[in-house]
């Protein structure tokens, strides 16, 4: 694996990193909280919102915590069954297959990302999501 210190060094968009993501989770869950408590008047009702927070944060740090990198080879668009209340119903999504240096091949939802085939994406250890640099 290449080391990204070195590699990208001022090619990768800052965005901050887990800090600033902890102080925005925070604050988001403090004001949902003080709103709960303003609306129900009950101290009770805050504890709901600690074991959501909680939850939130367990897998906000699951997704910081890993790192890969590699090539798009393809981006294609699956029909893809999501459940809800009404039964379920069937979404196009969008996937970048990418290839790590490994060799080894992922699939990862595009969102709205404007990638194409050829970028090399990097998603660095403490970060969200991952970006395309230049390689």
């Amino acid at each position: 694996m290449v080391n990204l210190n070195n590699a990208y060094k001022g090619k990768l968009k800052k965005s901050g990193g887990i800090f600033s993501l902890l102080l925005i989770w925070a604050g988001i869950f403090g004001i949902i909280a003080i709103a709960v408590y303003g609306y129900t008047g009950n101290i009770e009702a805050v504890g709901g919102v600690f074991l959501a927070a909680a939850i939130s944060f367990v897998i906000m740090l699951y997704q910081a915590a890993g790192s890969y990198e590699g090539r798009i080879i393809e981006i294609k668009k699956e029909d893809v069954y999501v459940s809800d209340d009404d039964g379920g119903s069937t979404e196009t999504k969008v996937f970048a297959i990418i290839q790590k240096p490994d060799g080894k091949i992922m699939k990862l939802e595009m969102g709205y990302n404007n990638w194409k085939v050829g970028d090399y994406i990097v998603k660095k250890s403490g970060e969200i999501n991952p970006v395309a640099v230049q390689k």
